[in-house]
């Protein structure tokens, strides 16, 4: 979540996200190994109000939506999961989920797009991990970022 203290400043920060120059990092752990090292998605997706879920392509005969594009690279794995970094280019209901749920790998605890199990805090492995933007009022680039989560890498032993 981003907030400008001025309207000018709400203003030029909304320009920024329109013109999809605003920059979104996350993480996630997926089931299964991930075999290529990086990778960019592209895919049509919709929202399906009657499962409050994102569906990748469809039938020909249904509105397919909107294009859907992100970007991954494979930190690390195993033969059971897989850390995956993400940036969004497009940021579309349920992408991410939808997306690596489309490829075979669902997030891990994400019963909704696949996963083989939930976790015991009913959670999903995805954090937003880096945020980069301009500021409003002097054009300076910021970064805004947070570790990832320690039971990310742990999962991965």
């Amino acid at each position: 979540m981003l907030f400008a203290k001025t309207s000018k400043g709400a203003a030029r920060l909304s320009e920024q996200i329109r013109e999809r120059t605003i920059t979104k990092i996350y993480h996630a752990v997926v089931e299964g190994h991930v075999d290529l090292e990086e990778s960019m998605l592209i895919d049509t997706i919709r929202k399906d109000s009657g499962s409050i879920k994102a569906i990748v392509g469809g039938d020909a005969s249904i509105e397919l939506g909107n294009e859907a594009v992100l970007y991954y690279w494979r930190l690390q794995s195993n033969q059971k999961y897989s850390l995956l970094k993400i940036q969004l280019e497009t940021g579309r209901f349920h992408q991410i989920r939808a997306q690596l749920s489309a490829i075979g790998h669902p997030i891990v605890g994400d019963m909704k797009y696949g996963a083989s199990e939930a976790l015991t805090d009913r959670s999903i492995m995805l954090c937003a991990t880096e945020l980069h933007f301009k500021t409003a009022t002097s054009d300076e680039n910021i970064k805004i970022s947070i570790e990832i989560p320690a039971e990310f890498e742990q999962i991965l032993g």
